[in-house]
């Protein structure tokens, strides 16, 4: 696919009206599809079964009274409040010698935060939406001010709602790591286009404990520098700056170990990381993912779902008018849905895993760039909105609200 190198950092000198709206203007979209999905959920939550536990689990999925705080903790929320409220356990909890369920699988920065919030008297439920939203608040800035200078304003602002109203976005303000993990992505990226390699190699640390999404991040930073490298006759890349960005890949692709190792440590088995990922699994069954089928040869229906989206990712990000977006967001768009595909099993949880590839929320930047006139542009956002809030709708109802006795796994 042709890409373009060419970084484009903000102006040293910008003034106030600029940069207020560099701000506000995403921010108040964000902040509006929040009020959405509130809603929604109030509104969808009040059929939520109480209490629900299935047989087995180690922890319920759902607390009642389905007020807003506690339909937001639904699913994993309920082990990150676990986490803040008691700690990790000194060793593998086993049922008959067997690991079950348990807090390792799940990792540390965001319960951290949430019991950092908690020693200063706040709800560790809503310490849980303050941290997410607040991160996808920032996150929603970070993508404006990436798209805008290359994609343009408006460009920009569509991609915000695109995102903030997407099918999945109710996870932006839930009790989970997707808010945190997005903000901790784009500001990679943001920072790398404008050289700041140490703080790039602090943000990698912090992602490394985040959510396990070291190795497409590392991808992406190695792609990006391939292309430096290419095209370094146009675009200089001094050998310390290459040898830089070298070692931050290196070092982002080993940040993957990290948790596991501190996992292994703590506990004093080398594999409790892998052993409490299986425990999920219950039947003892392997790890078979989205395209396991490939190599494998079983369950090859799934890939009637999992091919279409790889055909989808890669067509997006090969069209020309991806070049909008910037070497970064076109390869993560790419890389990281196959990465997704490739270690994730089938299970609904796909559908949010995906929500954080960002731009891919608006693959049509070259529709949004021809809309000139304010008519054109007003009926463009109007139409974003309303598919985002229908197919959240679906979503909430199908896939987060727990109704049906017979639900098992994580939205």
């Amino acid at each position: 696919m042709t890409v373009s190198t060419e970084v484009r950092p903000l102006p040293r000198q910008i003034g106030r009206t600029s940069r207020t709206a560099m701000w506000a203007v995403p921010v108040a979209v964000y902040l509006a599809a929040r009020v959405v999905s509130g809603l929604l959920l109030v509104l969808l939550g009040r059929g939520q079964s109480a209490s629900y536990a299935p047989d087995g689990l180690q922890l319920q999925l759902a607390q009642d009274p389905p007020t807003y705080l506690n339909l937001l903790s639904n699913w994993d929320g309920q082990w990150y409040a676990k986490i803040a409220s008691e700690g990790y356990p000194a060793s593998l909890p086993t049922i008959d010698g067997d690991v079950v369920e348990n807090a390792w699988a799940f990792y540390p920065f965001f319960p951290g935060a949430m019991a950092a919030l908690g020693t200063v008297g706040v709800p560790l439920p809503l310490a849980a939406t303050i941290i997410s939203t607040a991160c996808g608040a920032a996150a929603a800035i970070l993508l404006y001010v990436m798209l805008a200078p290359l994609a343009g304003r408006f460009t920009a602002v569509v991609t915000v709602t695109a995102f903030s109203f997407g099918p999945t976005s109710l996870i932006l303000q839930a009790a989970y790591t997707e808010s945190m993990a997005l903000l901790g992505v784009l500001l990679l990226f943001f920072v790398l286009r404008n050289k700041h390699y140490g703080w790039a190699a602090v943000v990698v640390a912090c992602l490394a404990l985040t959510r396990p999404i070291a190795l497409p991040v590392a991808a992406v930073i190695g792609v990006t520098w391939l292309l430096r490298f290419h095209h370094r006759s146009r675009d200089p890349f001094p050998r310390r700056e290459a040898s830089a960005h070298a070692a931050l890949a290196i070092g982002a692709a080993l940040s993957f170990a990290a948790w596991p190792v501190i996992c292994g440590v703590v506990t004093g088995r080398s594999n409790a990381y892998a052993l409490t990922q299986r425990a999920w699994l219950g039947d003892g069954a392997g790890w078979d993912t989205w395209l396991s089928p490939i190599v494998t040869g079983s369950q090859a229906g799934i890939l009637v779902l999992s091919i279409p989206v790889l055909v989808f990712v890669i067509w997006v990000a090969c069209r020309r008018p991806a070049q909008m977006w910037g070497t970064d967001l076109r390869s993560w768009a790419v890389l990281y849905p196959v990465y997704i595909l490739a270690v994730s099993r089938p299970t609904t949880s796909v559908f949010r895993y995906l929500f954080l590839t960002t731009v891919s929320a608006w693959p049509f930047p070259d529709v949004s760039a021809r809309a000139h006139t304010r008519r054109h542009r007003l009926t463009l956002l109007a139409a974003v909105m309303c598919v985002g809030i229908l197919a959240q709708y679906a979503w909430i109802n199908w896939f987060w609200v727990i109704t049906d006795p017979v639900i098992t796994g994580s939205p």
